[in-house]
């Protein structure tokens, strides 16, 4: 019973941070956006829960080029190759 408080929380959070930066509702979100299934790649687009696909290099890039110089100076990101 006790897991099943923590995943309903869990569930919540993730729902209420969906609903903030896709712009639209927790209620929404709940109903229509995968009801906790897994998509992948353009179904993931199709159904609304990704902008674009795309390498995590060129995502990096597309952020990067949004930052001013001060906000690229203040992030450190290390890959290990």
């Amino acid at each position: 019973a006790q897991y099943q408080v923590h995943a309903d929380a869990i569930a919540e959070v993730f729902l209420a941070a969906v609903a903030t930066h896709r712009g639209t509702t927790r209620d929404l979100v709940a109903e229509q956006f995968g009801q906790g299934d897994v998509f992948v790649g353009q179904s993931a687009v199709a159904a609304g829960l990704a902008d674009a696909l795309g390498s995590f290099e060129e995502t990096r890039r597309a952020l990067n080029a949004q930052l001013t110089d001060a906000e690229r100076d203040l992030i450190t990101v290390a890959i290990p190759r």
